[in-house]
């Protein structure tokens, strides 16, 4: 889902990042949030069910998240003149992605070295918290388990979701 925002973004002249594991930023300022709940049987997911939230022609932001959140408009000073064709060119790039995956290994490294490629902070140095410590790392990757690898103090640790807190200034 990820990516096929940022294709359609791409499509808007616009270069995105994914901050792990479900936002979209443009510019170092949030302008997506994606939710998706799963109901598994056994080791398969059953359905997914998916919500986004995308910043299209939003001008203004309450005052306690101005700095870190932004639209398309505030980004491209562009207005989307259609909210109807930008879900339906959405919908075409999730569609892509979607008839052009196999599921093979294949398919699931190139997936995976895509989201890493397009990584929000990775290879720079970032402020983190975690099990209320706050401490600089470095994010390296994101596996095929969803985990999230950071370089601390030039050691590895692996995260879960929900286990790290962004320090965004």
């Amino acid at each position: 889902m990820s990516l096929s925002i940022c294709d359609w973004l791409e499509t808007q002249g616009l270069h995105a990042e994914i901050k792990w594991p479900n936002d979209i930023y443009l510019n170092g300022k949030k302008i997506c949030g994606i939710l998706i709940e799963n109901t598994a049987q056994g080791n398969n997911i059953r359905q997914s069910i998916i919500g986004i939230g995308i910043n299209v022609n939003q001008e203004e932001f309450p005052e306690e998240i101005q700095q870190r959140a932004s639209s398309l408009l505030l980004e491209t000073g562009k207005t989307i003149p259609s909210l109807e064709v930008a879900c339906a060119q959405i919908l075409v790039h999730l569609q892509k992605r979607f008839f052009n995956f196999s599921g093979q290994k294949d398919d699931l490294k190139r997936l995976l070295d895509e989201y890493n490629k397009q990584l929000y902070q990775r290879g720079i140095p970032a402020y983190y918290s975690s099990e209320n410590k706050i401490f600089q790392g470095t994010i390296q990757k994101v596996d095929n388990e969803g985990q999230l690898y950071l370089t601390i103090n030039e050691k590895e640790k692996v995260f879960q979701f929900k286990e790290l807190k962004f320090l965004l200034q």
